[in-house]
């Protein structure tokens, strides 16, 4: 199963908190998937030691829920960027052949229940939900999957987009603590644009 996307969420979510601003500021183009992407103010692109290091956490925390080595040489981060601990976003892609990894929808299943399940193992005393819908960005559909975790007086919300587009998984990520940055990334999806 690849579990690549969320290896970095995971990984941020061992760290933690803080406040956003309400602007977009730095425009990204993803030649891969041919997106155009605008950065919320105050957000910092990641550099690749940062970035390996958060990836490198969160798939440690899924091998161990899992008891099994994660395969991850495929993925690559196309864009991956934080203003702290809570709030963080990136974007990547994995080569996914449905005649040589099987069914996609099957396999994001998997993907989502292992990563719930290694959120409430890393938090213990947190309490959880999840929700997973269909929406879009650009009228692309995307499968939305969504955990909010609710820890004494904090509330961090997490949202995963995927899609198989253009013989990639996808996916996006979001981590978030409160209504400021959730407008915020609302904006940004909503204001990006995707090349056909």
């Amino acid at each position: 199963m690849k579990l690549k996307y969320c290896l970095g969420l995971v990984g941020c979510l061992l760290l933690y908190l803080n406040r956003v601003s309400a602007q977009l500021t730095e425009k990204h183009y993803l030649k891969e998937i041919g997106w155009t992407v605008t950065l919320p103010q105050g957000f910092r692109e990641l550099s690749i030691p940062a970035n390996t290091a958060i990836n490198a956490r969160g798939q440690k925390a899924m091998e161990k829920k899992t008891g099994k080595k994660m395969e991850v040489s495929g993925t690559r981060t196309l864009l991956s960027a934080r203003k702290d601990r809570f709030h963080f976003f990136n974007c990547t892609i994995t080569p996914f052949d449905v005649k040589k990894d099987g069914n996609w929808n099957k396999n994001i299943a998997g993907v989502k229940r292992i990563v719930y399940e290694t959120l409430k193992q890393q938090m213990p005393g947190a309490k959880f939900d999840s929700v997973s819908v269909k929406t879009t960005i650009d009228g692309l559909a995307f499968d939305k999957f969504t955990i909010n975790m609710f820890n004494k007086n904090m509330h961090v919300t997490s949202l995963f987009y995927t899609k198989l587009y253009k013989g990639y998984d996808v996916g996006i990520t979001f981590m978030y603590a409160g209504k400021e940055v959730e407008e915020q990334f609302k904006v940004m999806l909503d204001q990006s644009k995707f090349t056909r």
